[in-house]
């Protein structure tokens, strides 16, 4: 759907409507990425609406759960998204460290890991340059 008068980008209820169907879907389907991302989404959702509190809160449990979960995860994309994240929140030794060790992490792996994860570690080089 374009971006423009009377799409879902306009409808914050329907966002958000689309979101806690979105979230509960992927808890019931085991989905461990949905945690923080619907956090962050959801926090987007609440700094439109002008509740800019509860979106600062939102980003701080989404912090919590990708500090948790993005070590772990396979793939770059969980790092490289944590690490944004951090940027974004103006933590930026904090997220230059996390982009690092990612990419750090990389050069000791396989060579299809790397191809395999091109585009999160691309950009992961892109952010630290």
């Amino acid at each position: 759907m374009p971006r423009g008068e009377g799409s879902l980008f306009d409808d914050l209820d329907a966002a958000l409507q689309h979101l806690q169907t979105s979230t509960e879907l992927g808890e019931h389907a085991g989905l461990p990425q949905n945690a923080y991302r619907s956090r962050v989404a959801l926090a987007r959702i609440r700094q439109a609406q002008g509740d800019l509190a509860s979106a600062e809160d939102l980003l701080d449990e989404a912090e919590r759960v990708y500090a948790t979960l993005a070590p772990g995860y396979p793939g770059a994309e969980a790092r490289l998204r944590y690490g944004l994240l951090l940027k974004r929140r103006g933590k930026l030794p904090e997220a230059q460290r996390v982009l690092k060790d990612l990419l750090d992490g990389a050069k000791l792996g396989p060579g299809h890991y790397r191809r395999a994860q091109a585009e999160w570690l691309d950009r992961a080089r892109r952010e630290l340059s």
